[in-house]
C-alpha cells in the first residue's frame, strides 16, 4: 500500500514537473530581421570591396587590413 501512495503522491508530480521544465525551453526562435548579406569582391592584386545588401561599405581595401 505504501508503494502505491509513493508512486501516485510523489513520483508522478515530480515527473510531470520535470517534463514541464524541460519542454518549456523548446519554443521556436526566429532569426533577427536586421541581418543582411555581405558580398566581397576581390579585384586585381588582392584589393577588395565589401558590400552589405548591395551598398558599398569599404572599397579598395589593401590585403591584410582588418576592418
Amino acid at each position: 500500500m505504501k508503494r502505491n501512495v509513493f508512486i501516485k503522491g510523489i513520483l508522478i508530480p515530480v515527473v510531470i514537473a520535470l517534463f514541464t521544465l524541460v519542454l518549456v525551453g523548446c519554443t521556436p526562435t526566429t532569426p533577427p530581421t536586421n541581418t543582411g548579406t555581405v558580398y566581397i569582391v576581390i579585384t586585381g592584386t588582392y584589393y577588395y570591396d565589401l558590400y552589405m545588401d548591395y551598398i558599398g561599405k569599404f572599397w579598395g581595401v589593401s590585403p591584410g587590413t582588418t576592418i
